[in-house]
């Protein structure tokens, strides 16, 4: 049995008490020193690829990878004369300075081990001329050590290959190594190992299915797109097959006793019935460890209309993300769109992101997942409300084979001409999501008719209630709630309807997508901001300019709108009308680009 030792161990040791040590505690210093030095590469390449983002790069494709398009001598070059010539954004400016600072930092760490904890453990291993010592790759393979002392000399692996140590075979001999490990050698390192030795462990011994890998047949048609079979050797379901025909390697199923079968009828669910809860959870939704699988859980936020967070080198939107920590628990927060995020910090004055102060429509956003989630999960939201666990139920009912009751609200809603969302949560979702569970329907509705970039409450009631006189029509039984993101319906069957509140009529509004322009110094004006202001039906064309004009000053100073600025709108089959601040009509058009 080996000790896990830390980097206060290793610094602490010095050659007198090496020198009383055994190859195993030695070599336990060893690990931990190989741990150390792969924590700071990992934290080096991170901060590398931050500068190569702040400097505006993006990975190009080469030979089938995806790498930078330069080294990372250029790299830096070209970083500090961004610096030095003051050029670029404030904020990317902020993001160089941070990474070459972290970098220097790290490098610091580095060298301080290349002086320090190294030459001394080194030094023990030369005065002694070595001993054996084995490694474990991922693929299961042992690999000899090195003779330089540090690790393996075998041309099989590469320079980000991980070696994890196995300090408590060091001083052993290859028999030993076997009997641990298993029979896993690598013909390189030791080339005059028995066969028995080398052959590798079987898929059994593995712990997988011996089905796995094995040739199926499959139409070639349908190679085009995914495909799931049933393992002939172990009966596992949704076994995925890969572009050769193969069953993928997996773990096999574990078969319960046979029982006698029940003679007892069931009748055929009709298309009206409800669902009927059983004691098993929904295979979709959790691993076979019983904690909700990940992609379950992202694909059934997709599927009730909302947007999940992309991230690129240059721009972040807003939405959903969903981690899991490989434990079984699973994470969801909510990002914010980058321009909100950068707007935020302009108008607070913050040096970097770290300043600012916590997305405050997060808490809604999460609070509209926790809802839909709580019909299959068990919800705990923490945080100050701005973070989801999860965990599967213990029970979770699952809903009628064929989701009957889905599929006739479907149809109700399409006999009303009313969309239905494709369930991507990529873009912009819009219109209709109809999600089944265990003892109803919940429709999550999205407004599909608004222009601009956010939508109202008028139009949340709009479409819903377009949503609720399709469901009146064909007789269903349902409830409404609304939230920031849309509102949700919850139907529950077929009966009488029951009487819902009234829904306030919605006042008539002027709305308008204004330009708000500033003059350029040059003669002409360049755009400032645009934006969507809503004004009292009997407010003219110019005031409203004008009141937007006050409201971009106020509420978007980071944006820097001068005093001389205009607004401008583009009114249909008239064309563009401009005014000043004071509302008065321009009668030149400003020019800009």
């Amino acid at each position: 049995m080996t000790t896990k030792r830390t980097m206060d161990d290793v610094r602490a040791a010095t050659p007198g008490m090496l020198a009383k040590m055994t190859p195993v505690k030695i070599d336990e210093l060893f690990a931990a020193l190989y741990d150390e030095y792969n924590r700071l590469d990992r934290l080096i390449d991170s901060a590398w690829d931050g500068l190569y983002r702040a400097v505006g790069e993006k990975k190009v494709s080469r030979y089938n990878s995806m790498v930078w398009p330069y080294g990372r001598d250029e790299l830096e070059t070209k970083a500090r004369k961004i610096l030095e010539d003051g050029t670029g954004v404030d904020l990317y400016r902020a993001d160089i300075t941070k990474a070459l600072t972290r970098l220097d930092s790290l490098g610091e760490e580095m060298l301080a081990l290349n002086r320090g904890a190294r030459p001394t453990l080194l030094g023990e291993w030369e005065r002694r001329d070595g001993w054996s010592r084995f490694f474990l790759v991922q693929d299961g393979h042992i690999h000899r050590g090195g003779h330089a002392g540090w690790d393996s000399d075998c041309h099989s692996l590469r320079s980000t290959t991980l070696l994890y140590w196995q300090p408590e075979l060091s001083g052993k001999t290859e028999q030993e190594a076997v009997t641990a490990l298993g029979p896993t050698m690598c013909t390189i390192c030791f080339p005059s190992a028995p066969l028995e030795w080398t052959r590798g462990k079987t898929l059994e011994e593995q712990g997988f299915c011996s089905g796995s890998g094995q040739s199926v047949t499959v139409a070639a048609d349908r190679l085009r797109r995914k495909n799931w079979m049933t393992c002939p050797v172990c009966g596992k379901e949704e076994v995925f097959v890969t572009g050769n025909r193969n069953l993928r390697k997996h773990k096999p199923k574990n078969k319960p006793a046979a029982a006698e079968p029940a003679i007892t009828e069931t009748p055929k669910p009709t298309a009206e019935a409800q669902p009927k809860e059983t004691p098993a959870p929904p295979a979709s939704a959790t691993k076979p460890g019983g904690a909700p699988a990940t992609m379950a859980v992202s694909r059934f936020l997709a599927d009730a209309g909302f947007k999940r967070s992309t991230e690129t080198s240059r721009d972040i939107t807003g939405g959903y993300k969903v981690s899991g920590d490989g434990r079984g628990s699973v994470s969801i927060t909510h990002a914010e769109n980058l321009d909100d995020s950068i707007a935020r910090r302009n108008a607070e004055g913050a040096a970097d992101f770290s300043e600012v102060t916590p997305d405050p429509h997060a808490p809604e956003y999460i609070k509209a997942y926790a809802d839909a989630l709580g019909a299959r999960y068990s919800v705990s939201v923490s945080n100050n409300g701005r973070h989801i666990s999860l965990a599967a139920l213990p029970e979770a009912p699952k809903a009628a084979k064929g989701r009957p009751l889905a599929k006739a609200v479907k149809e109700a809603l399409a006999a009303g001409s009313l969309p239905i969302g494709s369930g991507s949560g990529l873009n912009s979702p819009r219109g209709c999501y109809v999600v089944q569970e265990a003892d109803h329907v919940r429709i999550g509705v999205r407004p599909w008719e608004y222009t601009g970039k956010h939508f109202t409450q008028d139009d949340v009631d709009h479409a819903s209630g377009a949503a609720e006189a399709a469901l009146k029509a064909a007789g269903y039984v349902f409830t409404r709630s609304d939230n920031m993101l849309g509102s949700v319906i919850k139907v529950t069957g077929k009966g009488a309807p029951v009487a819902s509140a009234p829904t306030k009529a919605a006042a008539p509004v002027l709305r308008l997508d204004v330009t708000v322009l500033a003059p350029d110094g040059a003669g002409g004006y360049t755009v400032k901001a645009t934006g969507r202001g809503e004004f009292s039906p009997d407010t003219s064309v110019t005031a409203a300019l004008a009141m937007f004009l006050d409201y971009a000053r106020k509420e978007l100073g980071g944006y820097g709108v001068p005093q001389d600025a205009v607004a401008g709108v583009e009114m249909p089959g008239y064309g563009w009308v401009y005014a000043d601040g004071d509302g008065r009509l321009l009668k030149d058009a400003p020019r800009f680009e």
